[in-house]
């Protein structure tokens, strides 16, 4: 076996989005543009979802929710002077007990 084969055989730890599109293709039996549409329309409605509630509950798999980080004071690395750190809003995510368990 030589180097190439090698590099072809290790599996990276991550699942890329086009990895994701093949597999929800191949299950679903659809074309990968057509699994690629699905897979973008359930992000984009997490998404806009989450602008008008707080969180995104999907039974089994986990909630989506929002979060505000409040402003804080900070210290600039780079020079050590204090800096105010602005508030920002992120998005959690909160595994369900079933997909803990399956994993």
């Amino acid at each position: 076996m030589d180097i190439c084969d090698k590099l072809e055989t290790r599996r990276s730890p991550f699942m890329n989005i086009n990895e994701l599109i093949t597999k929800v293709a191949d299950e679903c039996k659809l074309t990968k543009v057509d699994a690629e549409k699905v897979i973008r329309s359930v992000f984009n409605q997490i998404t806009e979802s989450l602008k008008e509630v707080d969180e995104v509950k999907i039974p089994g798999f986990g909630t989506f929710s929002k979060r505000v980080r409040k402003e804080r004071t900070g210290i600039n690395p780079s020079n050590g002077q204090t800096i105010q750190i602005p508030e920002t809003k992120q998005v959690s995510f909160k595994s369900a007990k079933h997909l803990k368990e399956s994993l």
